[in-house]
């Protein structure tokens, strides 16, 4: 099977908030992994598909949070874990700055 992501995915033990339309913060979530393409994480409810949610996270090591919209891709059941999924998100909306980080910070931590 070919590989279809663009960026180099990491493994990271952090957690991510996530909102509503109206900025509201819904949930923490457990972000699992990260790229300069987006982002996988879990939850207790299914997330809708195709849907944009705005969301939150601080690359351990650094103070300042990244903010970005990322686009629902997938969702699903976690193997092992009943009633939790994992979702996978691509982000629509970065600041170029917070990409350029998150690239360094994968960049750095799979060569180290």
């Amino acid at each position: 099977m070919k590989e279809r992501r663009r960026y180099v995915r990491l493994k990271l033990e952090s957690t991510m908030e996530y909102y509503n339309d109206r900025g509201q913060r819904m949930k923490v979530a457990p972000l699992v992994s990260v790229s300069g393409g987006g982002v996988c994480f879990l939850t207790k409810e299914p997330l809708e598909g195709k849907k944009n949610v705005k969301m939150s996270f601080v690359l351990p090591g650094d103070d300042s949070p990244i903010k970005a919209t990322v686009e629902i891709v997938w969702v699903r059941d976690k193997d092992g874990m009943k009633g939790v999924y994992e979702v996978g998100a691509n982000f629509v909306a970065l600041d170029h700055f917070d990409r350029e980080k998150i690239g360094d910070y994968v960049y750095n931590h799979l060569k180290a």
